[in-house]
């Protein structure tokens, strides 16, 4: 069988983190939770699990403490 993936992978792609990512962490479960996103308890354990702030902060490395803040609650909305 030929080997489809190649050992020179190429991802033009920065691997930055946003500066706020430990801040990011707790405001996203505050938020969610504020405002009563979450159904039931499993629900909460799998958003923990998802690590959404950290796709946040990999999507917006430069960004602002408040910018973030707001594409953080977008994107919990959205995959909630």
């Amino acid at each position: 069988m030929k080997e489809l993936l190649s050992s020179d992978l190429y991802c033009p792609f920065s691997s930055h983190i946003n500066k706020h990512v430990d801040v990011l962490e707790e405001y996203a479960l505050e938020w969610v939770t504020r405002f009563n996103l979450l159904a039931n308890q499993s629900v909460y354990r799998r958003f923990i699990k998802s690590n959404f702030f950290k796709l946040v902060a990999g999507a917006y490395p430069y960004c602002d403490l408040e910018k973030i803040k707001i594409a953080s609650d977008l994107f919990s909305w959205l995959f909630i």
